[in-house]
């Protein structure tokens, strides 16, 4: 991680890595105010603070953003079929491993 990205990290304030805590969980705007005992708007309010401050245009780069420099740590779920792909022996022709889809990031 980089410098800008530990400051742009600390820039957070601690309910925005609250509600960016739950998002990661999977979790709607509706499931997020619930959790957290606040209004739908303030979460909304929150989560374009938080891709503002981290310079994310949409909630799939946020989440990858708070992952990828450890707000939130990865889903089990994922860094399991992450290593189960790259446990798979590479095969070449119409036999290849399946790929996980990855959307794109602009940084």
């Amino acid at each position: 991680m980089t410098k800008a990205d530990y400051q742009k990290i600390q820039s957070l304030t601690r309910r925005e890595r609250e509600v960016l805590q739950v998002l990661c969980q999977g979790a709607r705007n509706e499931l997020i105010a619930d959790r957290l005992g606040i209004a739908i708007n303030t979460v909304k309010n929150h989560l374009k603070s938080c891709m503002f401050k981290l310079g994310v245009e949409d909630r799939w780069q946020l989440i990858l953003r708070a992952w990828m420099t450890g707000v939130t740590p990865w889903p089990k779920e994922l860094v399991r079929a992450v290593k189960a792909q790259m446990s798979q022996p590479k095969t070449r022709g119409k036999h290849a491993p399946r790929v996980l889809p990855v959307r794109p990031v602009r940084v």
